[in-house]
């Protein structure tokens, strides 16, 4: 599902193919979407790694309640041990 940034629409802004997140990661293609976030590819400039990048989408950005989930989600995978993998 390639998700140029010329047309999305609904997608947050600067996630589309080919764009510039943080100023490190190059957004490669989208994984998924669902109904309050999505999960993109990326490419970290620098290290030529690759990672997956879940944002929430607009509508549920305006949701006090999603963004409370999302941050909590989070929060829980830093302390859960996330790890690196190179293949």
């Amino acid at each position: 599902m390639d998700v140029p940034s010329s047309t999305r629409s609904g997608h947050p802004p600067g996630l589309g193919i080919g764009d510039i997140v943080a100023g490190k990661y190059r957004i490669e293609r989208v994984f998924g979407q669902g109904g309050m976030g999505m999960v993109v590819a990326a490419t970290h400039i620098e290290l030529d790694q690759l990672v997956a990048i879940k944002v929430l989408l607009p509508a549920a950005a305006a949701n006090t309640t999603a963004v409370e989930r999302f941050a909590g989600r989070r929060a829980r995978r830093r302390s859960s041990g996330v790890t690196t993998s190179f293949t």
